[in-house]
């Protein structure tokens, strides 16, 4: 008996629903017609230029997406309004016709300034006399300070050191006469300038000869504490003994962690 009323109801309600379709289906849909010539030409706004809003920013976002794009004109002004070029010699054959852009553009990153592997870096820099003669001991501590300041940018474990030679191997104290360590291998803070320049090293000149040493407030990166610079220094003198630079340089690899 209960499934009897059930199935009548359903059926009333089912009757209902229908003849309100058929109601609301037989009353003629209208739209508001454009005012304009029904024989006008009408196309969508352009979206020709839209990729510039993915493709032209420093992000990585949209890397290896590709652009693709169908834009519509009703005359060559629009068009060439739209591509930004009025020089185009582009002419329709009839003004009923359209002119269509199909464009495609697939965008990659190449990514520079950063390295993924760190590095460990000794600078060895030439302080004979031949380099204060010349007055190229200015340009190398520039380049030596844009190096290092550069290196350390570029991985946060990345890590370098300075060593300065001169002299000659025949010298009794060669090993500690001709080469010093300036600048342990590890990670430094460096002096800032007025200019904006930073400086890890640098030189004066006295009576002619020319010292380089080490920034007077370098700190080692997390410390608030100035470097001691007492014997990080080097005067232009001798010959050009090379060797004991690159000897002073491995032992600071080979000591490394």
């Amino acid at each position: 008996m209960n499934r009897r009323r059930l199935g009548k109801k359903a059926q009333r309600i089912l009757a209902f629903i229908t003849s309100v379709a058929l109601v609301f289906g037989g009353i003629p849909l209208t739209a508001r017609a454009d005012n304009s010539d029904d024989n006008a030409k009408v196309t969508d706004p352009s979206t020709l230029q839209q990729w510039e809003q993915y493709f032209t920013d420093d992000s990585t976002e949209f890397a290896g997406g590709v652009w693709t794009d169908k834009s519509v004109f009703e005359s060559v002004d629009e068009f060439e309004t739209a591509l930004r070029n009025s020089d185009m010699d582009i002419k329709m054959e009839s003004e009923d016709n359209f002119l269509v852009a199909l464009s495609a553009l697939a965008s990659n990153k190449e990514i520079v300034g950063y390295s993924t592997i760190p590095t460990d870096t000794m600078l060895i820099l030439d302080v004979s006399n031949s380099m204060d003669n010349s007055g190229s001991v200015p340009q190398m501590v520039a380049s030596a300070n844009a190096a290092i300041d550069e290196l350390l940018k570029l991985n946060k474990n990345n890590r370098v050191g300075i060593v300065l030679y001169s002299g000659n191997s025949n010298f009794g104290t060669s090993k500690t006469g001709t080469g010093t360590l300036l600048l342990d291998l590890g990670r430094y803070t460096p002096v800032t300038n007025r200019n904006g320049s930073t400086n890890y090293i640098t030189y004066s000149s006295n009576g002619g000869d020319t010292t380089v040493s080490l920034a007077n407030g370098i700190k080692v990166e997390g410390s608030s504490q100035n470097m001691n610079t007492q014997g990080k220094s080097k005067r232009t003198d001798g010959g050009t003994y090379i060797q004991n630079g690159l000897d002073i340089a491995m032992e600071e690899f080979l000591s490394a962690t």
